[in-house]
């Protein structure tokens, strides 16, 4: 079930419920990679999610997470998974 202009409206003021509308009505999703191991053996997290401003609205950018800090910012969910599989690929190269 979508939620309307009027739900999302109502919703504004509080911004945690504001999330969870807009990542109802945008299909805010974010593909977690399998993990992968640095050469020291920590395990290093990669992470493929739409890209969330400074007042907490998903927008139509995607962005690459590696460690839980933001890496890039791209515009087609296509460039970011590129960008997580060649550091996965470089992180993988390291440890052979």
């Amino acid at each position: 079930m979508k939620a309307n202009t009027k739900e999302v409206n109502e919703v504004r003021g509080d911004s945690k419920d504001a999330i969870e509308v807009a990542r109802h009505c945008t299909g805010y999703s974010a593909v977690q990679r399998p993990s992968v191991t640095d050469r020291a053996g920590t395990p290093v997290n990669i992470r493929v999610q739409r890209y969330v401003d400074s007042s907490g609205w998903p927008t139509r950018f995607w962005s690459v997470i590696l460690n839980g800090e933001l890496l890039c910012v791209t515009v087609y969910k296509k460039g970011a998974n590129a960008v997580a599989e060649t550091l996965e690929q470089a992180i993988l190269g390291q440890t052979s």
